[in-house]
């Protein structure tokens, strides 16, 4: 029998629903004090970004902010502590005093496309749709913008799956609140 240590295994979020995941996001109350620790280790490049969040959530129109501080170089998928101001992204028990896995992201060329497929297949409805806005990370500011659809799979994986498709910065003020 050959060993699967260090071999790209899919998990079972990508095995279940076919997604090819890149990014995995820590929930956290305090982004900067997660960085500050893994800077005193070393890892000193992270890219830090904030962006309004409006769409969606529950069939409610909601809009919160997040801020998010990214990592390339500890694991070998885009690594995210995230915290949100505003309301939560679902009702849980984690406070986020200790950090979580809060989700696992994917990139699609189409989320109302990629919705739809997981509705027909699994079931999965998202929760949480929305359009980012005012972001500040210099590498998106005025490029481009992000439209996500969130699904709660923490019952079943531990965390939540989420969708992200990019958009043009122009991309359509209607979609802020369709998401």
């Amino acid at each position: 029998m050959e060993a699967s240590i260090n071999k790209a295994i899919p998990g079972p979020a990508e095995a279940i629903f076919g997604l090819k995941f890149h990014q995995v996001a820590i929930y956290t109350l305090d982004p900067m004090a997660a960085v500050a620790a893994w800077q005193r280790m070393g890892y000193t490049e992270w890219s830090r970004d904030t962006a309004l969040l409006i769409g969606q959530d529950r069939g409610h129109l909601v809009s919160k902010r997040a801020i998010m501080m990214f990592n390339y170089d500890i694991i070998p998928m885009e690594f995210e502590y995230v915290s949100y101001m505003g309301p939560r992204n679902r009702a849980d028990s984690r406070d986020g005093s200790v950090p979580f896995i809060s989700h696992l992201s994917t990139m699609v060329e189409d989320v109302d496309e990629t919705a739809a497929t997981l509705l027909a297949d699994h079931g999965l409805a998202p929760y949480h749709q929305f359009v980012t806005r005012d972001h500040t990370n210099p590498h998106v500011l005025g490029k481009k913008r992000f439209k996500e659809a969130i699904y709660d799979t923490a019952g079943l994986l531990g965390f939540d799956i989420k969708l992200i498709q990019r958009v043009p910065w122009d991309y359509g003020q209607e979609a802020d609140t369709q998401g």
